[in-house]
């Protein structure tokens, strides 16, 4: 059949045969037609959105998994700490007090750092430690040393690729406890916990926390493992389960070095990962304010000669940044200067009147 072309011009119509021109089969002719440098008609790529907006379905639904799965391993993990909230087992014990347990732990501190252990060893054995004086009613007070010895070469076989032997241990101890006892304690530790001896550290969430505070530099992170090996001594911070003291450190620091709220807690991606608010952490960070106080002290005792901290003459080396010579008193002081309005701290703080306000209204709500 002829195609034929109608056009108007001069009031009358002109027909046209163009039946001898070349014709393109159906098939080629592109959307665009064929004068295409002309007449160009953009016809919407159906597939390409459907195809964005079933990518963008997948990742909201992938995003949603994933916060219920965070969901369920944070209420996991909140499970498995609160088993490592120690009620106080010393008051079941008649020979001793806490502060004999500060001088193990003390002690541990320094055996660790003498054999250049990993700090994670540190944390396991006072954990075992801890965990088998709750267990037990009564520990005779010449017993400690052997349990903490033993706790030691426990955790050092699990954290260390080269622990130190029995016979070092015994040695380390001037051989008034003999291999055959610790050895001995160990089988009983077994009995005790069932072999269960890897347990939950703040070392290991302090570790990710510093991960995500990109606010800190090196010195400040080192700051922080010192808050954390002086709060091991601290018999009262086992009411705490090993997650919130490791965020209780981090907020203890962050109000330590930026008094200005400059970096707020409620932004940062720790608070997201532990979920406790600053008002959860009142207690620990009490404690931990007090015990930045008690090493103050200490530290001026051991210019005088008068007593000896491992945990200070360690934090005192170059490779921490010696932060154990910080000025913790001129530190507070700016502190509590940018820290009026904080419902922690009683804004008629002074530097002067430190450890009675700390114990008697600094961190009580207004």
């Amino acid at each position: 059949m002829d195609s034929r072309l109608m056009s108007e011009e001069s009031n009358h119509f002109q027909i046209y045969d163009n039946s001898d021109e070349d014709r393109l089969p159906f098939g080629i002719i592109s959307n665009n037609g064929l004068n295409s440098n002309n007449h160009k008609i953009e016809v919407p790529n159906f597939k390409k959105k459907i195809d964005n907006y079933t990518k963008q379905q997948i990742t909201i639904q992938e995003t949603d998994q994933e916060q219920e799965k965070n969901d369920k391993a944070k209420i996991s993990t909140l499970q498995t700490v609160n088993q490592y909230q120690y009620e106080d087992y010393i008051s079941t014990q008649q020979e001793w007090h806490e502060d004999m347990r500060s001088l193990v732990v003390d002690w541990l501190i320094q055996l660790t750092d003498h054999y250049n252990m990993v700090p994670s060893t540190l944390y396991l054995a006072v954990q075992i430690m801890d965990n088998i004086f709750s267990k037990s009613n009564q520990c005779p007070i010449e017993k400690i040393q052997l349990v903490g010895i033993t706790s030691l070469f426990i955790a050092s076989k699990i954290e260390e690729i080269y622990p130190p032997n029995v016979d070092q241990l015994s040695q380390v101890c001037d051989y008034r406890i003999t291999k055959e006892e610790i050895i001995g304690m160990e089988c009983i530790f077994v009995g005790f916990l069932k072999f269960n001896f890897t347990f939950p550290t703040e070392f290991h969430f302090l570790g990710r926390f510093l991960d995500l505070s990109c606010f800190f530099d090196d010195a400040q992170k080192s700051f922080c493992h010192y808050l954390s090996e002086i709060g091991l001594e601290q018999y009262e911070l086992l009411q705490f389960n090993p997650l919130m003291r490791a965020s209780a450190v981090i907020f203890v620091t962050l109000k330590f070095f930026f008094p200005n709220n400059d970096v707020k807690w409620e932004e940062t991606e720790v608070y997201n990962e532990c979920g406790y608010t600053a008002k959860e952490l009142r207690q620990p960070f009490k404690l931990y304010g007090l015990l930045l106080f008690q090493s103050e002290q200490k530290r001026i005792q051991m210019q005088n000669g008068e007593q000896i901290s491992r945990v200070i003459q360690k934090f005192q080396k170059e490779q921490f940044h010696k932060v154990a010579n910080i000025n913790i008193k001129e530190k507070i002081k700016k502190l509590i200067e940018g820290l009026q309005n904080n419902p922690y701290c009683h804004p008629e703080f002074t530097n002067a009147t430190y450890k009675q306000n700390l114990n008697q209204k600094m961190w009580d709500e207004n």
